[in-house]
């Protein structure tokens, strides 16, 4: 009996690595019915999902497979950083109503005490695709504190953004009326050295009356920036 409970954990659980490893979700689902119990193949079959269903049918299974909010680390997703990169994906992926927008934001800052966490024995590392998700997800739950931090992330990781994700963020800001924060998202921008710099500075110039100091922070950034170029 023992062994055959060792064949089958291992079948189980080979079955669904060769369906992730080919993309083969029909036949996930299929192998899914045949044991609708255990856990260790589990975070394979959520992955394949997370990458190629609608988002209402990966919140079911959501739901189905982890039960609670906090299970995700019962289960052992919070080892998988492709899972956990999935998540975020799925949750930058579009936009909802404002209380799906908030719980997304919070799932977002309990993904990054994951990465974070400093007692954890496994290596979790942010990439440019994980770090603009949580900006995003952050943004659209207008919680541009939090939105801001993670911004500061890239130059932490050492990862450089992308300038569609600060022209989204200056965007959000100047909606706002943040100019602060608008000028301090320009000088980010200018320190990694992104091309459309002096487009986001004429962005920000054409939209407000800046203040004087404004205007001689940004006049600043594009000579800094035009004698790097």
């Amino acid at each position: 009996m023992a062994l055959w409970v060792c064949f089958a954990g291992f079948f189980f659980t080979s079955a669904m690595t060769i369906c992730l490893k080919f993309n083969y979700l029909e036949l996930a689902y299929k192998v899914h019915e045949l044991l609708n119990v255990g856990e260790n193949w589990r975070a394979k079959f959520f992955e394949l999902i997370a990458q190629n269903e609608n988002i209402e049918t990966v919140l079911k299974w959501y739901r189905d497979l982890i039960p609670s909010v906090l299970s995700i680390k019962k289960m052992n997703f919070a080892k998988d950083q492709n899972v956990l990169n999935e998540i975020l994906a799925l949750m930058a992926r579009e936009k909802h109503s404002v209380e799906v927008q908030e719980s997304f934001a919070e799932c977002a800052l309990d993904i990054m005490k994951i990465f974070d966490d400093p007692n954890k024995n496994i290596t979790l590392q942010w990439t440019v695709s994980s770090i603009i998700c949580l900006v995003r997800i952050f943004l659209a739950a207008q919680r541009r504190a939090e939105a801001w931090n993670a911004v500061g992330m890239f130059q932490r990781n050492n990862r450089v953004p992308t300038v569609e994700l600060l022209t989204e963020f200056l965007e959000c800001s100047m909606k706002a009326g943040d100019v602060d924060q608008a000028v301090e998202l320009l000088k980010l921008s200018a320190g990694f050295c992104i091309p459309d710099t002096p487009k986001l500075i004429q962005k920000l110039q054409e939209k407000f009356e800046l203040s004087e100091t404004h205007r001689s922070i940004l006049a600043d950034l594009e000579v800094e920036f035009n004698f790097v170029q």
